[in-house]
């Protein structure tokens, strides 16, 4: 997120977002943005078996960095796939990947 909309986002305390699951815009308070920048996600140690499924032309979250993280990680196992943040192009492998994931198929 570029810094001017978190400046923003400080500054107003809310964002509105889209929610892809229920069609419609919300409101995140900034609560979030602080709470979450209290943690370093790549200070965290190796994690339980990980799936992740990451869009190439994701916008919000930079794949770059999420090969990062998982790279040092040998627990994860990262699926760049051709879409966007909401994956929504994805669904149908996400759900077979899940599947296999979890070891039912």
């Amino acid at each position: 997120m570029p810094d001017r909309r978190i400046a923003e986002w400080r500054a107003t305390r809310r964002m509105r977002v889209m929610h892809f699951a229920y069609d419609e815009w919300r409101e995140v308070g900034f609560e979030l943005y602080e709470d979450a920048s209290q943690y370093d996600a790549f200070a965290l140690g190796d994690p339980v078996p990980t799936l992740i499924v990451q869009g190439r032309q994701d916008a919000a979250v930079d794949p770059a960095t999420v090969e990062a993280w998982a790279a040092a990680r040998p627990a994860v196992d990262l699926r760049l796939v051709d879409d966007e943040h909401q994956l929504a192009k994805s669904t149908d492998y996400i759900w077979t990947e899940s599947q296999r994931f979890l070891g039912l198929r």
